[in-house]
């Protein structure tokens, strides 16, 4: 003989399960969404660090940059913000203040500003020398190793699965060093070589040989040596970056015992 469950007790268990799978559902939702935004976070980081690579050997060119990301990314989310206009793509370094401070002309091109990436410790030392603190660039307060740095950063409005949340923001950094000379590439929506008014930055004081040469005194002749006789004394034969055997002999040291 069944037993009908008094009136004020029917719909209980219903309701029981209702309010124990509510919690669990929406924690099963929310690690869904946040392994999502992980997900997104890593293939866009690694899309990013490819980016930077190509950039590094291709002079910090913007569409280089922006071409090695979409290519790194997969196909659905490539497609998705090839068309998208809410994500930017930003190169922080060298930025016009680096140029500002370490541009001279490319060996090759030259009439092309260009940050040279070779010689960077000669380059820092002749800073020193000019009394820049720490070698540092008195516009980007920068030193010639960081103004090699590729700096870039990415925002990506992330959305997520079920409708109606938000975007949350996807902030991403990467920093690789150059294998070329970076070269300034005005860009709208990013510094370029002049300011608002036109101007163009300032011209920094630099040479374009290292070590640079100490300046003699006031009618006093700086004494001559040949090879020879640096040879024989032990003092290396300072070579321009340019010379024909810069590369070759590796005579840049200004100390004894260097060669």
């Amino acid at each position: 003989m069944s037993h009908s469950p008094p009136p004020h007790h029917r719909g209980a268990g219903t309701l029981e399960f209702t309010l124990a799978a509510l919690p669990l559902l929406g924690m099963g939702m929310l690690v869904a969404e946040t392994a999502h935004w992980h997900q997104q976070r890593l293939l866009l980081r690694h899309a990013l660090h490819e980016s930077a690579r190509a950039g590094s050997t291709a002079a910090a060119s913007p569409e280089t940059i922006r071409a090695a990301f979409l290519a790194s990314l997969p196909t659905p989310l490539r497609q998705h913000m090839a068309t998208a206009t809410q994500w930017q793509l930003q190169v922080l370094s060298p930025s016009s203040d680096s140029h500002a401070d370490f541009s001279q002309h490319d060996p090759v091109q030259a009439h092309t500003p260009v940050i040279r990436h070779d010689y960077q410790q000669e380059q820092h030392h002749t800073r020193l020398a000019q009394g820049w603190p720490d070698g540092r660039g008195p516009h980007s307060g920068q030193t010639i190793f960081e103004a090699n740095t590729l700096h870039l950063a990415l925002d990506y409005p992330h959305r997520p699965w079920l409708p109606g949340l938000p975007a949350v923001p996807i902030h991403v950094e990467v920093r690789v060093g150059m294998q070329s000379h970076a070269r300034h590439w005005p860009e709208h929506g990013t510094a370029s070589s002049t300011d608002q008014q036109g101007t163009p930055p300032p011209s920094p004081v630099v040479p374009t040989r290292w070590p640079a040469t100490t300046p003699t005194n006031a009618g006093t002749t700086a004494p001559t040596t040949s090879t020879g006789t640096a040879a024989q004394t032990g003092t290396a034969t300072p070579i321009g970056m340019d010379e024909p055997l810069c590369g070759i002999a590796l005579c840049c040291g200004t100390e004894k015992g260097t060669t």
